[in-house]
């Protein structure tokens, strides 16, 4: 089974841009993707150091910045489309 570890930053600077609005894109597009051939995992994480440039998510070891609600359900999509 492969995994995908969706790291999102719960930092203060990052949370004040609406990382919190992230982390509910992230649920609900896992929610609507779900795949049994792959286990998502959520995990909030303190600061990653990319405060300028917050929200910030990692998905894998790919940190990904400016982050909205709409690009990360994208990004999301493509990634579960790229693990096969």
């Amino acid at each position: 089974m492969k995994n995908l570890k969706i790291y999102v930053c719960m930092g203060s600077s990052c949370y004040s841009k609406g990382s919190n609005n992230i982390v509910k894109a992230v649920r609900t597009c896992i929610e609507c993707e779900a795949r049994n051939d792959i286990e998502i995992e959520l995990v909030g994480c303190l600061c990653q150091g990319e405060c300028m440039k917050g929200p910030m998510v990692k998905i894998n070891d790919k940190i990904h910045t400016n982050v909205t609600p709409l690009s990360i359900t994208k990004t999301l999509k493509e990634e579960l489309n790229a693990v096969k």
